[in-house]
């Protein structure tokens, strides 16, 4: 049977499935809405990087110990592995927000320069496999020229992620 037809039934009978199981370089997971995105391919149309409308959203600042390391720790490697990662922070909604009944949404910001549309494309589909159907993640981009958003943001949340190279701008050398 072809490959797309099984992720297509898998999909649709809603099971998971592992990729890669009890492999070395580790498994992954991937929920029935992956699957039939895969066999779409959906999945792996890259996102347009294109200019967009500026978004405003109040986002609350996690504490590293409410991190959840089962989304952070995949992202983590894909972000070590790729200069052009700079910085990348994760946020929940504001603490100030009802809550809510549905799986928790956590917000990731990352900082690419230069960007690169595959390069965030392969960044969304490890983020969203990653997550497993445990929660919601959204990803966005910071814009790399913005020197005084990128200030702000160092000064309010410490990113899970920085580039030994990184210099953020306005800080000391260290």
């Amino acid at each position: 049977m072809p490959h797309i037809q099984v992720l297509e039934i898998l999909g649709k009978c809603g099971l998971r499935a592992a990729i890669n199981q009890w492999c070395s370089t580790g498994s992954i997971l991937i929920g029935p809405d992956m699957m039939r995105d895969l066999a779409s391919g959906e999945a792996l149309k890259p996102l347009d990087l294109g200019e967009r409308d500026p978004v405003t959203k109040t986002l609350g600042i996690l504490d590293a110990a409410d991190y959840p390391t089962y989304l952070i720790q995949p992202l983590f490697e894909i972000l070590r592995q790729h200069g052009q990662f700079k910085a990348a922070w994760i946020f929940g909604p504001p603490k100030s927000a009802p809550p809510t009944a549905g799986l928790p949404v956590y917000y990731v910001l990352t900082l690419m320069d230069p960007r690169d549309e595959k390069l965030f494309h392969v960044f969304n589909i490890v983020a969203q496999s990653a997550r497993a159907d445990r929660c919601g993640v959204e990803l966005s981009l910071t814009n790399p020229a913005d020197t005084e958003e990128i200030k702000k943001l160092f000064r309010a949340a410490t990113p899970f992620f920085r580039a030994a190279d990184y210099q953020p701008p306005g800080q000391p050398m260290a």
